[in-house]
């Protein structure tokens, strides 16, 4: 029998503009389409229905505080949150477990549990991250010993580099039993590249026969007519979220001030979560607004009609080789120049994009000035290059066989 009911348990979902709310919203939605009955668990939205039933999708939203969207208004009680904030990273953030989303879980594992009774629901899939997903799937499965429990692994829990996600002192080992516990007792798990699964082993967990790697999706548009790229500026443009730790603009920002040296046509986008770099942008205060723009997180029609405008699409690759920015695939099915930063020997992004034609790597300890130069003898190349086997190198990351991958992941019968 095929996949017939599904309850994914998902920190984040629609309207929310982030990784893993993208992915699943178009995954839930796919399965739907399918004939799949889809339940979504998932945290409170600011001005959302608690329950609603969302392009086929039953979505419940449950939690003490509700999250905000792009376009949520500000608020008089934006002061209230500061505070709590505040008390929160002065305090509590040390003491609390598995992360600041903490407070969702209890009501998430009381409504899966109804969920599961009512509709009679033998698959569930939890999300990370946050790994609060996960500990709401493992809440349920105690209580419904009977259901396939599978795991969608976003980013690692215990081993994860330079992110803190807990107090490390306190929680440390605790952090690497309840992770391990919770693959041993899951059915599967899926994890986005080989090399997350190799670097879980290297950690003697036991996933060798359980866990599997599912690619990162390519949200297609319909559009299929790209406006014109302007002759009189070339622009550069980054999507994501700035880390200091993981991924710094520091030496994009040098690179690009050297190359605007040379051709004061560029201009350089960053479009995300910039906040926690922003002392990097100091130094460059002189050219925000003029060349180089930060537009802060929008939403993903507005991030697709600057990709279609944008010359050179710049990657930062992780410092951690097990991570993959999921945006690589949707890079490279825009067929445009890609530019690679690494700051580590085996980067992940490189190695995802070696074999896409218009693209070049640079590391982060070579010289701007060199860079530069090896960057437009690159460009040049590239002129007028087609890429004939397009489709085939983004197939695999297609709504179509990312969905049947999970649905493979979630069946009682499917075996790995």
């Amino acid at each position: 029998m095929g996949l017939k009911k599904v309850l994914i348990c998902t920190f984040n979902y629609k309207p929310l503009v982030n990784p893993r709310s993208l992915r699943w919203t178009a995954i839930a939605e796919k399965m739907v389409s399918l004939g799949v009955e889809v339940h979504v668990v998932c945290n409170k939205v600011a001005g959302e229905k608690e329950f609603e039933v969302l392009n086929g999708v039953h979505v419940h939203r449950v939690g003490v505080r509700a999250q905000s969207t792009v376009k949520a208004k500000i608020t008089k009680s934006n002061n209230k949150m500061s505070l709590l904030k505040m008390l929160y990273h002065k305090l509590l953030k040390h003491f609390i477990w598995p992360d600041s989303n903490f407070l969702w879980i209890h009501s998430a594992v009381k409504k899966s549990s109804r969920i599961i009774t009512q509709h009679n629901i033998s698959s569930v899939l939890s999300v990370s991250h946050p790994f609060s997903g996960h500990v709401v799937g493992y809440w349920v499965y105690k209580k419904h010993k009977n259901i396939h429990w599978a795991l969608d692994i976003g980013d690692p829990f215990a081993f994860l580099e330079f992110v803190s996600i807990n107090n490390s002192f306190l929680f440390k080992s605790f952090n690497f039993w309840f992770e391990r516990k919770i693959i041993k007792q899951s059915a599967k798990q899926a994890v986005t590249t080989g090399l997350t699964k190799k670097e879980y082993l290297t950690h003697k967990f036991q996933c060798e026969d359980s866990m599997t790697v599912i690619g990162p999706l390519l949200r297609e548009s319909s559009e299929d007519d790209r406006p014109a790229l302007s002759q009189c500026e070339i622009h550069w443009m980054f999507i994501g979220t700035l880390y200091k730790e993981i991924r710094s603009p520091k030496y994009l920002l040098e690179l690009f001030v050297t190359a605007l040296n040379e051709d004061d046509r560029l201009r350089l986008h960053f479009y995300g979560e910039y906040k926690l770099c922003l002392s990097d942008f100091d130094a460059y205060q002189h050219l925000l607004d003029k060349k180089i723009f930060l537009h802060g997180v929008v939403t993903p029609d507005e991030v697709r009609q600057a990709t279609q405008k944008a010359n050179v699409l710049v990657n930062i690759g992780n410092k951690t080789s097990y991570q993959l920015p999921s945006k690589l695939v949707e890079y490279m099915a825009q067929e445009k120049f890609i530019l690679n930063i690494k700051s580590i020997v085996n980067d992940s992004s490189e190695d995802f994009l070696k074999a896409y034609p218009l693209t070049l790597t640079l590391a982060q300890n070579e010289p701007p000035q060199a860079a530069v130069q090896t960057l437009n003898d690159k460009l040049k190349k590239c002129e007028g290059l087609q890429i004939e086997d397009l489709q085939k190198l983004t197939s695999p990351y297609k709504i179509d066989a990312i969905t049947q991958d999970y649905m493979q992941l979630m069946s009682k019968n499917s075996v790995s």
